[in-house]
């Protein structure tokens, strides 16, 4: 992201990146980036797509419009975003992502959608009749 030029209008950015080994480990794609000084980049229609060795670890994170900062490396969106995997979806109006920790904080009017929490509680699954 360091190569985005000052006051330049980035359309159709998408920057993929990869481990040693050459397994693709994210993919950010956004209809518009444009850097707004030194240190933050702004971004509109912004999605963030992380890829786990097990693809159901695989994180997608949405929002209409971010701010990156690469100094502190944090990803915030102002305007509600959406973080799914295939075992939950978050929804929230405020969102900040620390990319170095992997952790977010999600604030206003939040919901959080778990699909299935039996494997976690030590429930079994009802037998199907």
């Amino acid at each position: 992201m360091q190569s985005v030029p000052l006051g330049v209008e980035n359309k159709g950015f998408v920057l993929p990146s990869f481990d040693s080994a050459g397994r693709r480990t994210s993919l950010i794609t956004a209809g518009v980036v444009r850097r707004v000084d030194d240190q933050r980049l702004y971004a509109e229609q912004f999605t963030w797509q992380q890829f786990a060795v097990d693809p159901s670890k695989n994180l997608r994170i949405d929002l209409p419009t971010a701010f990156y900062n690469l100094a502190t490396s944090t990803l915030r969106g102002m305007q509600g975003g959406k973080v799914s995997r295939s075992d939950f979806q978050l929804e929230g109006q405020r969102f900040i992502f620390d990319t170095r920790t992997n952790q977010a904080t999600v604030e206003g009017n939040i919901r959080m959608v778990i699909f299935d929490t039996s494997p976690k509680s030590g429930e079994k699954k009802p037998a199907k009749p």
